[in-house]
C-alpha cells in the first residue's frame, strides 16, 4: 500500500511547552487514520505542521514525497480546520466558485452541491448560516480541489446527527475511490465508527498506533465478574492487567482475556461472569491517560 504522508521525529516548542516531542507517524493510501488524545496532546499542531502553517524545530514531514508546506504538497491536500475564517458577506456558492478558481481542474460546483445536499442554503450569505451549515460549506471547500489527502480537524462537532451521517457517507465514498483521511476528534465512538486506523497522542508524540480491526481482536478485553476473590488476588492472575471495584462486581482488564478467564474460574469456581467483551477504544485511551481529564 503506497505511503501518503509521514512525520519522522518531529519536534516543536512554544517557549517551555513541547507541542510535539518526537512525533512520528505514517499514513497510507485509503486509510482513515484518527488521532485521539486530550487537548494539548499535539494533534492540531501535527496537522498544522503538515500544512506548513506551523514550522517545526526538528524532524521531517512529507506528503506524497514532497516537503510539507510546499506547493506540491498543498495541491494534494484538502483541509477542514476547527476554525476557518471565510468572508461572511459571500454566499456559499460564491465561496465555492472563488475557491474553484484556485485549481486547474476543480470539482464541478453544481455536482458538488448536489452530492453534499447543500442546495437548501448554499445561496445564503456565509455569515448568516448556522454553525452546522458553515461546517458543511467548509467540507465542500475542502473537496473542491480534488484532494488525494483530506485533513479533518474536529469536523463534525456542529453537525446534527443526520448531517453527521451524510458527512461520513460522503467521506466513505471518496475513500473507496482512493482518498486518504487524517482525522482528529474527541468523539471516541465516532472514531470507532469511521476510522480504519487509530493513533493515540500524548505529550506531543504517538504512544500507540494500529489498525482498529487488529485492536478489536488482539485479546485486550474487560471482564465484569462477581467474585469472592479480593482485587489484590485478582491482580496476580495470569493475563490480568488491572482490577477496578464497581458497585456489585469487579471489573478486570486483561491483555489475554481467555487466560485471565481460565485462571479466574480455577481460583474461584463460584465466580459469576456478568460480562466478557473486547476492550472499548475509550478504555484503551484511558490506559495512556490514567485519570487525567480527556475533554
Amino acid at each position: 500500500m503506497p505511503m501518503v504522508a509521514f512525520w519522522q521525529d518531529v519536534h516543536k516548542r512554544y517557549g517551555q511547552t513541547a507541542a510535539l516531542a518526537g512525533f512520528s507517524l505514517r499514513l497510507y493510501q485509503g486509510q482513515v487514520l484518527a488521532l485521539l488524545g486530550a487537548n494539548g496532546a499535539g494533534k492540531t499542531t501535527a496537522i498544522r505542521s503538515m500544512l506548513g502553517l506551523t514550522s517545526c524545530d526538528a524532524g521531517e514531514i512529507a506528503v506524497f514525497g514532497a516537503e510539507a508546506g510546499s506547493r506540491a504538497a498543498r495541491a494534494a491536500i484538502g483541509v477542514m480546520l476547527q476554525q476557518g475564517q471565510l468572508a461572511p458577506m459571500l454566499t456559499g456558492h460564491e465561496l465555492l466558485c472563488a475557491h474553484a478558481a484556485l485549481y486547474p481542474q476543480p470539482e464541478a460546483i453544481t455536482q458538488l452541491i448536489a452530492d453534499l445536499d447543500l442546495g437548501g442554503f448554499v445561496g445564503q450569505r456565509y455569515g448568516q448560516m448556522s454553525g452546522g451549515q458553515q461546517r458543511r460549506i467548509q467540507f465542500a471547500l475542502s473537496l473542491v480541489g480534488r484532494p488525494r489527502l483530506l485533513l479533518l480537524d474536529e469536523p463534525t462537532g456542529a453537525l446534527d446527527p443526520l448531517a453527521r451521517a451524510g458527512f461520513w457517507d460522503s467521506v466513505s465514498a471518496r475513500v473507496g475511490a482512493g482518498l486518504s483521511v487524517l482525522l482528529t476528534t474527541h468523539d471516541v465512538h465516532e472514531a470507532e465508527q469511521v476510522a480504519s486506523h487509530i493513533a493515540i497522542v500524548r505529550g506531543g508524540r504517538v504512544v500507540e498506533r494500529g489498525a482498529l480491526a487488529d485492536w478489536q481482536r488482539d485479546g485486550w478485553c474487560e471482564i465484569r465478574v462477581r467474585s469472592a476473590l479480593a482485587p489484590e488476588h485478582l491482580r496476580t492472575l495470569p493475563g490480568v492487567s488491572d482490577v477496578q471495584a464497581e458497585a456489585e462486581v469487579q471489573r478486570v482488564l486483561s491483555q489475554d482475556g481467555n487466560a485471565a478467564l481460565r485462571a479466574l474460574l480455577a481460583s474461584d469456581p463460584g465466580a459469576e461472569i456478568r460480562q466478557f467483551q473486547a476492550m472499548r477504544l475509550s478504555e484503551r485511551l484511558r490506559r495512556h491517560y490514567h485519570n487525567e481529564e480527556m475533554a
